[in-house]
């Protein structure tokens, strides 16, 4: 089963914040009694998005129609594009992307190719080298290259149903 996962950290806003009420009740009223816009708040936690795609195979760059399959899974995984017209471009975004794969293919796929069509997906590419609607920038309407860290492993998989990849991004 595929997720999308939206986590708010911050120590103090973790420790006090445990539902949408303690949110409405305890921090809205700080935020307006100082005068914090809400996005300038929510901009100065550290944010992570986790993405789940399980099931189905990944497939690297210049993959043709695999390639294809593989980025609408991925973007089947998420369901809303991330605003930055009200919250800003991140300054220090990250990128955690573990591969599962079977064991055919995991010692004959690269690592840095198997990237690619997940960032291309995600982010708005610049260069589109799959011209599909609806498979690129699902997340972000901005191009990888404010990407700062990006972290790659890859892992055998032991069912086909472990098949797929975990993306953690954060800022």
């Amino acid at each position: 089963m595929s997720t999308v996962e939206w986590i708010f950290m911050s120590f103090s806003l973790f420790e006090f914040v445990e539902s949408q009420d303690n949110f409405n009740n305890m921090i809205l009223p700080v935020i307006k009694e100082n005068g914090i816009g809400i996005f300038n708040f929510l901009k100065a936690q550290k944010m992570e998005i986790l993405i789940d795609v399980r099931g189905t195979s990944p497939r690297p760059w210049a993959a043709g129609q695999n390639e294809i399959e593989w980025r609408r899974a991925v973007a089947n995984c998420v369901d809303q594009i991330i605003d930055i017209e009200s919250t800003g471009i991140p300054d220090n975004l990250r990128v955690d992307i573990t591969f599962c794969l079977k064991k055919s293919t995991i010692n004959r796929t690269d690592l840095d190719n198997l990237a690619k069509p997940v960032l291309d997906t995600l982010f708005k590419a610049n260069y589109v080298q799959v011209n599909k609607e609806g498979i690129s920038g699902v997340l972000f309407e901005f191009d990888d290259s404010y990407i700062q860290e990006l972290f790659l492993r890859k892992f055998l998989a032991v069912t086909p149903d472990d098949e797929g990849a975990t993306i953690k991004i954060s800022w």
